[in-house]
């Protein structure tokens, strides 16, 4: 005869086992907490500080020199001069506008004024708009800031 015999539940082994469990999570999370995070690498742009741009002062004199937010002195009369910016319009072609820069939030330029030869400083919102038709103007790639939506056909 075989004598049969009532298991006693294993209560010590469970207790165990989710002892070893909690150990483990508590030991994960102070281990994901006190891992030293490396800061996410933004690639830095280029903005107008770090190209050559042309600049043109109230006499016409026009020379090439770094960008930057405040008017530069012309070398030849110490006059202020401004950002000259080549636009092109879809209706009107190619046009030249001056433009001013100021700092963002970030810290970055972007255009805040611009004008057309002696016109009047207009503020730029999205983009540079045409002075005639007031259609957004397309600028080049070294100076895309804001950029102008293309228009169908131009």
């Amino acid at each position: 005869m075989v004598k049969i015999r009532q298991d006693r539940p294993q209560r010590r082994n469970a207790w165990a086992s989710l002892l070893v469990a909690l150990v483990a999570a508590v030991g994960t999370f102070i281990g994901w907490r006190l891992w030293p995070v490396e800061e996410a690498v933004v690639a830095r742009q280029r903005d107008i500080r770090d190209i050559a741009v042309t600049w043109e002062c109230l006499s016409g004199h026009r020379f090439e020199a770094r960008g930057a937010c405040t008017p530069a002195v012309c070398p030849q009369g110490n006059e202020p001069a401004d950002i000259v910016l080549p636009c092109e319009c879809p209706r009107h072609g190619r046009i030249e506008a001056f433009v001013r820069y100021e700092p963002d939030e970030a810290g970055r330029p972007r255009p805040a004024q611009a004008r057309f030869r002696h016109g009047p400083w207009r503020p730029v919102d999205d983009c540079i708009r045409c002075p005639t038709c007031n259609q957004p103007c397309r600028t080049g790639p070294l100076m895309s800031w804001p950029v102008a939506p293309r228009t169908p056909g131009g």
